[in-house]
This record gives structure tokens, C-alpha cells and sequence, in this order.
């Protein structure tokens, strides 16, 4: 949340099973667990002009906990998310790896997890560095009138930064930098 803080936006915590209205951005970070109904109504916001932020270990098993067979992660979101997760690895504290931008310059650091995205619909933000550079490390998915940012790794502060401030631009919303 702190990115959306740091440009002077209200933050609301409220239950996911709650609704949305009159919210513009959804930042719903490690939802691991998902069902067909919630995955519903996240793509009913973002289809009706929200914008919804999803993080790494998103959707990785159903509301029972268990895998989801013949999905690959996000469940019930690949779609959605214009992407799906090929592999993944924790990463140990401490440890980060490279993020680059489009043009292949290193730009940053991502930790704590990595998600291999592959994308589908979805445009690369970010990849991830030499050796895993065809992999997006994020992604923005237009989806209906909205749009679905996937944060597939922990990026560096000032990367969020700039995910953050795009998807306030594109939400509407007066940020204060």
C-alpha cells in the first residue's frame, strides 16, 4: 500500500467479500487462495472501468486449499491477468534478482518471491533479468473498461512507485507527489 500512500491517496482495508462499489483500484495483494466466485466479481470491476492490482501468489489454490487441476496459476484468473505463472521460486532473505526494463537495461531489484510470467494478452512492464529475461517479472492486462496489473515479484520501492502512478493516471485519481 505504501506506493498509493506516498501519493497522498486515501486507503481503505475492507473485507474481499464486501462489495466495491464506488472504489476505483483494488489492490489485492498474495490472494492465494480463489474460487470462481470471487474471480467473478474481480473481473465484473475491472470490466465495469476499475483497476485491480494483484501480486505474486495470487490464485495459486481454490478456496479448499488444493491445487487446481488442469489450471495454471492465477486460477480462474489467466484470463483476467493476460498471463500465466510457468514457475516460481521463493527467494531467500536477501536475495534479490535483476528487473529490467523493455529495452533490456537493468532497472531495479525484485525479492522475497518470483513469479515466471508468461504472458498472453497481457504487456510486459518489467522483465526479469539474464537468465530469465523472456519471463515478465509485471504485467497491465486491459480487460473490459478496466485493467489487472500482476506484481510478480517483490519490486524495489521506486519500481512501484511507477506502477502505482500509472494505474492512478489511468483510475481517474489526484494523487499529490
Amino acid at each position: 500500500y505504501r506506493p498509493f500512500h506516498r501519493l497522498n491517496l486515501p486507503i481503505v482495508v475492507v473485507d474481499i467479500q464486501k462489495f466495491w462499489d464506488g472504489y476505483k483500484v483494488l489492490v489485492v495483494p498474495v490472494v492465494q487462495l480463489m474460487d470462481e466466485g470471487l474471480a467473478k466479481r474481480l473481473k465484473a470491476f475491472a470490466n465495469n472501468g476499475g483497476s485491480v492490482l494483484l501480486s505474486f501468489r495470487s490464485a495459486i489454490k481454490d478456496r479448499d486449499n488444493n491445487l487446481v487441476f488442469g489450471e495454471k496459476a492465477p486460477a480462474y484468473l489467466n484470463d483476467f491477468v493476460g498471463a500465466t505463472v510457468k514457475t516460481y521460486e521463493a527467494l531467500a532473505e536477501g536475495k534479490t534478482v535483476d528487473i529490467q526494463d523493455l529495452n533490456g537495461q537493468i532497472v531495479g531489484t525484485g525479492g522475497v518471491w518470483r513469479d515466471l510470467l508468461e504472458p498472453l494478452d497481457a504487456v510486459s512492464l518489467f522483465n526479469y533479468g539474464v537468465p530469465y529475461e523472456a519471463y515478465s517479472a509485471c504485467t497491465v492486462n486491459t480487460y473490459g473498461a478496466g485493467q489487472v496489473d500482476y506484481v510478480a515479484t517483490g519490486l524495489e520501492d521506486h519500481l512501484m512507485d511507477q506502477v502505482a502512478y500509472a494505474i492512478v493516471e489511468i483510475s481517474g485519481l489526484e494523487a499529490i507527489q
